[in-house]
Formats: structure tokens, sequence, C-alpha cells
């Protein structure tokens, strides 16, 4: 899940520990959306959020999420500010 309260619309892209970025989609400004990506077992993977017409970026740091986990990531007006966290999917 991206809550995205930046004024801009954004893409996420999910990045594998191989360092290679998959782009799972687009939040519009002052919006949130729910992406499913697929990961085999506990995975780290790193989600990089990239603002439309800024050349800012903010990446998480490595986040090991597993099956029945969901991460949600709080995109703020100033992205540096941004945060993440798990949740696990039953509890929701």
């Amino acid at each position: 899940m991206v809550e995205n309260a930046n004024w801009l619309d954004v893409n996420v892209f999910v990045v594998g520990i191989s360092g290679v970025l998959e782009k799972i989609g687009v939040v519009a400004s002052t919006s949130e959306a729910a992406f499913e990506i697929s990961l085999l077992g506990g995975s780290l993977v790193r989600l990089l959020v990239d603002p439309i017409g800024s050349d800012e970026q903010f990446m998480t740091e490595e986040i090991m999420v597993s099956k029945g986990q969901m991460i949600v990531l709080e995109v703020t007006p100033k992205l540096s500010y941004s945060t993440w966290y798990v949740v696990d999917v039953e509890a929701q």
C-alpha cells in the first residue's frame, strides 16, 4: 500500500537484491494505491519512489517481508521524511 501525501504523482518501483528496478505502478498526488508483488518466502526488497517532474527520489532500506505481510509506504510532502512499516494482512 502506498499512501501519497506528496503534491506530485509518484512512480513506485521494487528494487530487488540484484539492484534491478521493477515498476509496480503510479500513485496520484494525495491518494493511495495497493500493488501486489510476488516474492519467494521471506524476501528482502527496497521500494523506490520517484516523483514525476522532480529530481528527488526516496528509497527505503532493505525490508524483510514474508507471505501474508504488506508493506505500507507513506510518501510525505518532504520526500526525505517518508516512512514505511510492515503489517500482517490477516490483522487488517
